[in-house]
């Protein structure tokens, strides 16, 4: 019995030591974010109006294409959600800072409407609870002097450290002008531009690794009422414990 006992925990820990190396090629990060595992949610959602929004990429991920280059161009998708009807207009507008220009994007004046990415011709992000919706798409290259250390943005949201395992860029996102009642989701993709003759997003950030606007809730009034009440608990036990 023992043995089978020692067993099952060696196959446990190999398990847990290959789940915690299954970090993907590409994930969304925010600073200062937090993971929300909500059902309708999974990914990391930023804490307030103002954050600065990662892009990561792994190249020894096993789900890399092995099309897939550190010089290639990347997407990312902005999308508004809840979902929006096409012909919505006048939701307000956001702003997006690439660390040389800032691109201020009227919502839904400067989107476009459907499922990214922008060309028809490319197989689209395929089934996903954001679209269709409003988007703007968004072409970048990762710097290959920008690295940091690896880690998995659903177990660490926010850890963003210095090494040399992960490829990184940094946008400035301010969505304080949205209209009230809606959010940005940011998704983040690389297209294959010669598969079968025809593009093809080949790989992008699971659904689990995406980001998004919009603060975590505040505790309800209940909540903190019982937080109070513990509080002021535990300093009446530490006094009589004192006269004691």
């Amino acid at each position: 019995m023992k043995r089978i006992l020692i067993s099952l925990m060696t196959v446990a820990c190999l398990f847990w030591a290959a789940s915690a190396l299954a970090i993907p090629t590409l994930q969304l990060d925010i600073s200062g974010g937090v993971y929300d595992d909500a059902p309708d949610v999974e990914n990391v959602v930023s804490t307030g109006d103002n954050f600065t929004l990662y892009t990561l990429l792994n190249l020894a991920g096993d789900d890399k294409p092995s099309a897939v280059s550190l010089g290639d161009k990347f997407y990312i998708s902005m999308a508004v959600t809840p979902k929006l009807a096409e012909g919505s207009d006048g939701l307000g507008s956001f702003s997006f800072f690439d660390g040389s220009a800032i691109y201020e994007i009227d919502v839904t004046a400067d989107m476009d409407y459907g499922t990214p990415p922008l060309a028809e011709a490319f197989k689209d992000l395929g089934p996903h609870g954001i679209f269709d919706t409003y988007y703007y798409e968004f072409e970048f290259a990762f710097d290959p002097a920008l690295q940091c250390a690896a880690y998995n943005v659903a177990d660490n949201p926010g850890g963003l450290v210095e090494g040399s395992d992960f490829y990184y860029r940094a946008f400035d996102v301010d969505v304080s002008g949205l209209a009230e009642g809606y959010e940005i989701h940011f998704d983040l993709y690389h297209l294959d531009f010669l598969k079968n003759g025809k593009g093809v997003v080949d790989v992008a950030a699971p659904f689990s690794h995406d980001a998004q606007s919009g603060a975590i809730p505040a505790p309800e009034p209940s909540t903190l009422l019982l937080l109070g009440a513990g509080l002021v608990g535990l300093g009446a036990y530490r006094r009589r414990r004192g006269k004691g």
